[in-house]
Parts: structure tokens; C-alpha cells; sequence
């Protein structure tokens, strides 16, 4: 990812998020990036943020595509699965868990999001975890509370001001593995950790 890619994400999505009071912050490899202060990780085709379940609401959404310059390649919502399985709030039924955003134009049929790319993920919290659909691998991951407990930290990533989890860093050891620190391939973006303990794209904790 590149300072002059990510703007074209970054500046709608923040401005949407500010107008309606939405905090949000950065997840994966954005996060990857800042903590290690290096601004946008290279190897990483996207950018990947949160926002509050709490805070979320479609007109943030509404705002990011309305100038037309960009789409969604695919959203998930919740449904059955989720609450009745990993104990989300039945209310929660048929809200956004993750939204793709790709450029005007960029849009295609295949099941893997086309880059360069913003996933908008909206973690829902379960009774110990919190959760939220991959991108295209279409599955459910189930992210230890532990990680957003405490006071979200203000960080800069390039121009622009990101929160982060209060346990980013081991947040980041988890997701990637001890060797977090190291620059990474491509490939190796799709959590590490996650595959090397389970094999498989569940969490299961």
C-alpha cells in the first residue's frame, strides 16, 4: 500500500466517520504498519479498519460512496449463524460485519476482492470474543476480548491520525505470530498465526 492508494480511501472513510461522531481505528496490516512505524506496510495490498459496532451506522457507508469514485465489491451481514452460534446480540441481525470498498471500476465477479482495496470490518462482541467475517476466505474469526480492553491509543499513520487497540502488540503477535516485528511477503498477510495454529481460517479459542 502506498500513501498516494490509501488516500483515496482514507480521506472519504475518515470524513464520513467524523461527521457522524464514529470512532474507528486500524486492524491487520495498517495497524502492522503503524505500530512498527514504518507508515504503510509495501507488501500490503490493502487497508484495514474498524469501527465501533456501537457507533456504526449506514450513513457512513452512504457518505464514503456518494461522490461515485468508490464501490463495494462485496459486504457481509450478519445472520442466524452468528448469533445463535457465537452469541451476538440477536439485534444485531442483518448489520454490516465487513464491507469491501474498491475503486470505481475495479469491480469484478471473483470471490477474491480485488486490490488495492478497504476492508471496513464492524466487530461484533461476543461473551468473550469479538468477531468479524474475513474478506474473501467468507468466514468467521473470533478475536479475543482481551485486546480491545483498555483505552484505544492515538497514533499517525503517514497524514493522517488512527486509534489502535489497547493490546496492539500483542494483538499483533497473535494475528502474525512472535516474528511480528519482521517484514513480511505478500502472502504472508493473511494472519499468520491464525493458520499456523489452526490450519484453518476459524478462530477457535
Amino acid at each position: 500500500m502506498t500513501k498516494d492508494v490509501a488516500k483515496i480511501f482514507l480521506d472519504p472513510f475518515i470524513k464520513a466517520c467524523n461527521d457522524v461522531g464514529a470512532r474507528f481505528y486500524v486492524l491487520q496490516g495498517t495497524c502492522l504498519g503503524v505500530v512498527r512505524g514504518e507508515g504503510f506496510v509495501k507488501t500490503d495490498p490493502d487497508i484495514d479498519v474498524g469501527v465501533f459496532e456501537e457507533d456504526w451506522t449506514d450513513e457512513i457507508l452512504e457518505k464514503i460512496l456518494e461522490s461515485g469514485e468508490l464501490i463495494i465489491h462485496r459486504a457481509r451481514k450478519i445472520g442466524w449463524q452468528e448469533w445463535m452460534f457465537n452469541k451476538i446480540d440477536r439485534n444485531k441481525d442483518g448489520c454490516y460485519s465487513i464491507i469491501d470498498i474498491v475503486p470505481n471500476g475495479r469491480k469484478n465477479d471473483t470471490a477474491r476482492t480485488p486490490y488495492p482495496c478497504m476492508d471496513i470490518h464492524i466487530p461484533m462482541k461476543g461473551v468473550d470474543s469479538y468477531h468479524w467475517f474475513s474478506g474473501y476466505q467468507n468466514i468467521m474469526h473470533r478475536i479475543p476480548s482481551q485486546f480491545f480492553e483498555g483505552d484505544f491509543k492515538e497514533e499517525v499513520l503517514e497524514d493522517w491520525k488512527v486509534k489502535i487497540l489497547p493490546k496492539a502488540e500483542e494483538y499483533l503477535e497473535w494475528w502474525y505470530g512472535e516474528d511480528w516485528r519482521t517484514p513480511m511477503t505478500k502472502d504472508q498477510y493473511v494472519g499468520k498465526a491464525v493458520m499456523k495454529r489452526y490450519n484453518i481460517w476459524t478462530v477457535k479459542e
